[in-house]
């Protein structure tokens, strides 16, 4: 299992999403193929853990696909009822009519926040916003365009005035200038484990 800090304007720890280790390193083709039961599973598993680490004050966001929410929501409301940390991270799954009204009356009855993974890919777009309402939406600095970063964080925020806007994927320093100055509220990426990194080297030189 892999946990991947999320950080505040100022620096400090905001959350942390937590993955499994093989779904790091191949994520799209990982919930390509992943079932709703298995999926479920890897969930009740990650919860487990953060029971162990106590809620404290940071948000947990844990992926799961709108279809395993559908499939598993009765047993999503029990479980969640004790993890008022716990964010659900719903992936970029394309679902059917009935699928999208099913998942908009899921979403009145989570007792959990809710989060719009990859926005712009897939079926992470505005009708799913729009539907959803999420308290969180994630912009993966990689997909979206750099000169074309501020444009979509302006349109997120206001279609969702109080949503919180995350950079994902955020490599670089300069990454990290363009989504700063785009405005968006967390930031989550390699940079700031490898500063992490190279600071801990440093303290021991």
């Amino acid at each position: 299992m892999k946990l991947e800090r999320i950080l505040s304007k100022n620096m400090e720890l905001y959350g942390v999403e937590v993955l499994s280790t093989y779904v790091y390193k191949n994520r799209e083709e990982f919930f390509r193929k992943l079932s709703p039961s298995h999926d479920f599973s890897l969930f009740r598993r990650h919860l487990e853990v953060l029971k162990v680490m106590g809620n404290g004050e940071v948000f947990f966001f844990l992926n799961l696909k709108p279809s395993t929410l559908i499939a598993h929501l009765k047993e999503l409301e029990s479980l969640l009822k004790e993890n008022l940390r716990v964010v659900i991270e719903l992936t970029e799954e394309p679902l059917s009519k009935e699928q999208e009204r099913l998942l908009l009356e899921a979403r009145k009855t989570l007792p959990c926040l809710i989060c719009l993974d990859d926005f712009g890919s897939g079926a992470s777009n505005y009708d799913r916003l729009n539907l959803l309402l999420p308290d969180f939406v994630k912009v993966d600095m990689q997909v979206v365009k750099r000169h074309a970063f501020e444009h979509v964080v302006s349109g997120l925020k206001k279609a969702l005035g109080n949503v919180k806007v995350i950079a994902e994927k955020v490599e670089t320093y300069q990454d990290y200038m363009v989504s700063r100055s785009a405005g968006v509220d967390l930031f989550q990426g390699y940079f700031f484990e490898k500063e992490e990194l190279h600071e801990g080297q440093s303290s021991q030189t």
